[in-house]
């Protein structure tokens, strides 16, 4: 069993603010516990993740989650090499009116096939719904039992 993380679950847990912040949390701290087994992410993931934070937060922050995601040992990053990439354009060319779609999502379905990869960790449902079928996003974290919600409070900055 594995997960792959998109650049929206990421950023949701760094920003306290966001929206889907909970969610965001949830997911992340669930996925580290290993409840959904191996964690992939991309270097488009982390290059869309960088730069968001970068630009929507603070510069120290995107540099201190690339370090992290880096040095971790839970998480097995997957560099775009010819064959993915190759892969990618065909998915990419496969879905042109499918609203959301980017490359980098493209890349995201590309790796999740050749890795086999059951579960998508996304709020991205116009890009992934219909495509793939174990999304977890929005919702997650009302989902919970009420002790899983308890064990997660430590995780959550209080404003």
């Amino acid at each position: 069993m594995s997960i792959f993380l998109d650049t929206g679950i990421i950023f949701g847990t760094y920003n306290a603010d966001d929206k889907l912040h909970e969610d965001a949390l949830a997911i992340y701290v669930s996925a580290f516990r290993g409840l959904w087994g191996r964690i992939y992410a991309s270097d488009y993931i982390i290059d869309e993740t960088c730069t968001l934070l970068k630009a929507k937060m603070k510069p120290l922050l995107a540099l201190q989650f690339l370090r992290a995601i880096i040095a971790s040992k839970s998480v097995s990053i997957i560099i775009i090499n010819e064959e993915l990439f190759d892969k990618s354009c065909d998915l990419f060319e496969r879905y042109p009116n499918k609203a959301g779609v980017s490359f980098t999502d493209a890349t995201t379905l590309a790796i999740m096939s050749m890795l086999k990869i059951e579960y998508l960790a996304s709020f991205d449902g116009r890009s992934f719904d219909g495509i793939v079928s174990k999304r977890i996003g929005e919702g997650f974290f009302s989902s919970l039992s009420n002790t899983e919600k308890k064990r997660l409070m430590p995780f959550f900055k209080t404003k």
